[in-house]
């Protein structure tokens, strides 16, 4: 089966394609692919920008990141890629630039996809066109789905029903049991659950996991669950994992549980 996951990226956009491209995650560059744009990642931002420059309503989103997580070695790095290649054709229909990247560096192969906001068939924005509702992580995890299914890959059949359980749980039960995997699935749940970045921090903690957030420093914000002997960094857990992107993934929640536009987020983008 496949974990799905879509948010959007305001800053640092290069950071964040460097970051997927990485060549010690991908094979020295293997298993990197584009559509639209280089697969270098500082001449794919200035494309990604450029292209912004046209939209007429550009707001403050500049991509959006998908993530695609495998269970364990249920596929190869090769099916990976070319299903996650078929996953960006039907989720964006052709008409956004984007940078895929297969990470094979972890106990689950995973697929990193950065797509442009702005598309380049009509220059208006993805918020816009594709995401009103803040529908677009439905209609991404269907997509997976789907493709998994006709791959002979494991789905989450009626994710929201087996006695109860959230979508959450039934992720987490068929999981690694190592502890990065525990204390990831921790910090998943965890942002899930909160209303805030603090409301988070203080949620953490309750669940016996130590979480030193210190802003003021370059590693802003560690983790050590119990019989731990040492800490980990949010980004050693991954960049998804990291201050910045737990603050954001808390917000993408809050809009889709609450399920209207936040007050930050323009209306009317074309």
């Amino acid at each position: 089966m496949a974990v799905t996951n879509v948010h959007p990226i305001r800053t640092t956009l290069s950071k964040a394609i460097a970051y997927i491209m990485n060549p010690d995650k991908t094979e020295k560059g293997l298993y990197v692919n584009s559509y639209g744009c280089s697969t270098d990642f500082e001449k794919a931002t200035e494309e990604f920008l450029q292209m912004r420059s046209l939209g007429s309503g550009r707001g403050t989103i500049l991509a959006q990141h998908i993530y695609q997580s495998f269970h364990g070695k249920e596929v190869t790095p090769e099916q990976a890629i070319k299903i996650g290649e078929e996953l960006a054709e039907r989720f964006l229909k052709g008409k956004f630039q984007y940078i895929i990247a297969t990470h094979v560096d972890k106990d689950n192969i995973h697929n990193h996809i950065i797509f442009n906001n702005i598309s380049f068939e009509d220059f208006k924005s993805f918020e816009y066109t594709e995401n009103r509702g803040g529908k677009s992580w439905e209609n991404l995890r269907n997509a997976s789905d789907e493709l998994c299914r006709e791959n002979g890959i494991s789905v989450i059949e009626n994710p929201q029903e087996n006695k109860g359980k959230c979508y959450y749980e039934w992720q987490q039960d068929t999981q690694g049991k190592s502890w990065k995997a525990k204390l990831r699935n921790a910090i998943d749940e965890t942002i899930m659950q909160s209303d805030s970045f603090d409301d988070f921090l203080e949620k953490i903690r309750v669940k016996n996991i130590e979480c030193v957030y210190t802003p003021q420093n370059v590693i802003k914000i560690k983790f050590r669950m119990e019989g731990q002997e040492r800490f980990s960094r949010g980004r050693t857990l991954g960049w998804y994992y990291d201050e910045p992107q737990i603050r954001k993934r808390i917000e993408q929640y809050l809009f889709l549980k609450n399920g209207y536009e936040r007050k930050d987020c323009p209306r009317n983008m074309g």
